[in-house]
């Protein structure tokens, strides 16, 4: 968690209720987006060494979110989460229970009502959540189960997602601040008049690649962009070339939002680009596109 973040855990008895509020340092989209999209809400849920598997989330007032945690040994937990009140970018309630893999509730196990509040301030987003119990008993079980350690170690990885993490595109176009850059554009390397999605990296090597390949007049520029939504490991590489994403690649289908400029950036030697290019040139004489979405 960052240094001057907020973390408190409240637990009334009396009230039957439990408090977590976490801020993060991040904006309210990629937030709002961790807890309601199902590629990222699986990468931090599941407190390690458990992995969270969804089977099926329909986030929408009335719909279920069905899933289960896997442990090293195999064993399964499963759960579901039925959404009740939906406020975009504000507000959502519902319950979730234990249940089996068809969703039917464990009659053993408490049943526990969520609200989650999402605020947003100048430079971080405030998540309060509050857990409603039927019952004391229900409350203590739930504490005897080792939910503070759990919750709070998921938001931890989640935190992680979120700090220190600058994101950056090269590009030849020249974009000024809150400047949008959404899918639908040519690709920096290739004729494609649509692409479907938006690319980017955590890595300054990577961008000035992306910077000095795009297509376009004029030099390169490498932006320092915020996705604004839900994005995932770019496959063009984790998949065909670098297992494990090390250049840290990632595409989103929604857009970028420029935030700032790096002005100092060193472009590769001239041997290495007039390679990357013949490459690249290799590659189009083949009908092979660099990028396919």
């Amino acid at each position: 968690m960052s240094k001057a973040g907020i973390f408190n855990f409240i637990v009334q008895k009396d009230a039957r209720t439990i408090t977590v509020e976490r801020s993060f340092n991040a904006p309210l989209d990629p937030v709002w987006a961790a807890w309601t999209e199902a590629d990222i809400l699986c990468k931090w849920w599941a407190p390690k060494p458990y992995q969270c598997v969804i089977k099926s989330l329909e986030f929408r007032e009335g719909g279920r979110w069905l899933y289960y945690m896997q442990g090293q040994e195999g064993d399964r937990h499963w759960c579901f989460f039925d959404y009740e009140t939906v406020r975009p970018k504000s507000f959502f309630s519902g319950s979730d229970a234990f249940c089996d893999e068809h969703g039917v509730a464990n009659s053993t196990k408490p049943k526990v009502r969520w609200e989650g509040h999402f605020n947003e301030t100048a430079d971080r987003t405030l998540v309060r959540i509050i857990l409603h119990f039927q019952t004391p008993e229900d409350l203590e079980q739930i504490v005897q189960m080792g939910f503070k350690e759990g919750f709070t170690q998921g938001m931890d990885q989640l935190d992680e997602l979120f700090v220190n993490r600058t994101f950056y595109h090269g590009t030849k176009a020249e974009l000024p601040m809150d400047a949008l850059i959404e899918p639908g554009f040519n690709s920096n390397y290739g004729q494609r008049n649509k692409a479907e999605y938006a690319y980017f990296t955590a890595t300054l090597d990577a961008a000035t690649w992306g910077a000095e390949l795009a297509l376009g007049e004029g030099r390169g520029r490498i932006y320092i962009v915020e996705p604004t939504a839900a994005f995932e490991d770019d496959p063009n590489l984790t998949d065909k070339k670098f297992p494990g994403n090390p250049t840290k690649s990632y595409r989103t289908k929604e857009a970028l939002r420029v935030v700032g400029e790096v002005k100092d950036w060193k472009g590769h030697a001239p041997e290495q680009l007039q390679a990357m290019k013949a490459n690249l040139q290799r590659l189009k004489e083949q009908g092979i596109e660099a990028i396919e979405d």
